[in-house]
């Protein structure tokens, strides 16, 4: 029962949002099989969103390299969460951003981690370059085109520690409800 699961998790760690604006980042690389554990469930955000009605939300992605998050957040099922919510999809690829330094340089970040409550909802999985993919690999999706290909050069890793540095939510949530394991994602 995801809302019943979400309303104790919220209870247990004292969350409340601190703005009226909330950006939701969950993890859908792209579209693929439901219940392969490949994309946060809409379920997920959507029983976080039943428990702070009211709130302008903005619930967004920026997919692999050469994928389309508008594709992939329909696909999934995120229109109607948005439509049950009032909140707006956004395809992070296209979103208004503002430059932040980083060990590395600088980095091109969208204005919602700056604007908005940031909530980070990720998904539990294996990852076949670092082992798994949770909260702080989920904040990849951030980032531009550029940056994630940069990434890959330059350590995976070492860069996913150092966005966690730079960029830190109110929040971050892992959906577990089907974890992904094995080769993932890149079996689909």
């Amino acid at each position: 029962d995801v809302e019943s699961s979400m309303a104790e998790l919220m209870r247990l760690v004292g969350y409340e949002p601190r703005r009226e604006s909330v950006f939701i980042k969950p993890n859908v690389p792209d579209s693929g099989p439901p219940g392969q554990g490949l994309y946060t469930d809409p379920a997920v955000v959507d029983a976080f969103l039943k428990l702070f009605p009211g709130r302008s939300v903005v619930i967004g992605e920026g997919c692999i390299v050469g994928r389309d998050a508008d594709i992939a957040l329909r696909k999934n099922g995120y229109s109607e969460v948005a439509e049950r919510h009032g909140a707006t999809l956004v395809n992070l690829d296209r979103a208004e951003r503002f430059n932040v330094s980083w060990p590395y340089g600088e980095l091109r970040l969208p204005v919602y981690v700056r604007t908005h409550e940031y909530v980070n909802i990720a998904k539990m999985k294996t990852h076949i370059q670092t082992g798994v993919t949770l909260g702080m690999k989920n904040q990849k999706g951030l980032l531009t085109a550029a940056d994630k290909r940069r990434f890959h050069r330059t350590g995976l890793n070492g860069n996913i520690r150092a966005l966690a540095e730079v960029v830190q939510p109110a929040l971050t949530i892992v959906d577990g409800i089907v974890a992904l394991e094995g080769d993932g994602p890149w079996r689909y």
